[in-house]
């Protein structure tokens, strides 16, 4: 289990890293928003948000490694998805204060990639759920 445990840590960290590049990227060259609420900008206290993403990240992880057959690549993907777009987006709250969000498809609203590995890891939760089962 320990070197399951060390590829999906492994790929979260690069999965982190390659979202704070795009943010950091898209801070220096194109048009992004700050976001300090959640989804779809809904306002909540900075401190309650900063406390319940870490405490149900941490509880996300403990029970995906728990119920989750880790020997499965796809168990693995999800867990580095979620892990790393919930991480990657707190990281931005301790750097800027707010998510920063840059990709505007015009008719949604405006995003990042962070956001993205969370929806994609908690659909895969959804219709894979079985599969990823012990």
């Amino acid at each position: 289990m320990k070197k399951y445990i060390i590829k999906i840590s492994v790929a979260t960290i690069i999965l982190i890293f390659l979202d704070q590049i795009s943010k950091y990227w898209a801070v220096k060259n194109i048009a992004f928003v700050y976001n300090p609420g959640v989804a779809f900008g809904i306002h909540v206290p900075k401190t309650l948000l900063i406390a319940s993403t870490f405490v149900l990240l941490i509880t996300l992880f403990v029970v995906a490694i728990k119920e989750f057959n880790l020997q499965k690549k796809l168990s693995q993907a999800t867990i580095s998805l979620v892990a790393a777009g919930g991480a990657s987006n707190l990281l931005d709250r301790f750097t800027y204060g707010a998510v920063v969000d840059f990709i505007d498809p015009k008719i949604w609203p405006v995003f990042n990639f962070a956001d993205v590995f969370i929806i994609v890891g908690v659909l895969s939760i959804i219709f894979f759920y079985e599969k990823l089962k012990r």
